[in-house]
């Protein structure tokens, strides 16, 4: 096993980014409970589904900040 060129930059990654929103999110709602009377379950479900779907195509974007 390898590690890719840019390591050293995954905190400049828009996916990164993306994944500690949804990470953040989750947490909030787990430990939150007044937040989830705002947040209505399937909405919650919606945003984390669009969440994930654009950490996938965040991926594959070329980013000129962590490439060569």
């Amino acid at each position: 096993m390898t590690l890719v060129p840019q390591w050293r930059k995954w905190y400049k990654r828009w996916s990164t980014w993306l994944l500690a929103l949804a990470g953040g999110l989750s947490a909030v709602t787990a430990f939150m409970p007044s937040v989830q009377a705002y947040l209505p379950p399937e909405t919650y479900k919606m945003i984390m589904l669009g969440l994930s779907v654009t950490t996938f195509v965040a991926l594959q974007i070329k980013q000129k900040s962590v490439s060569k």
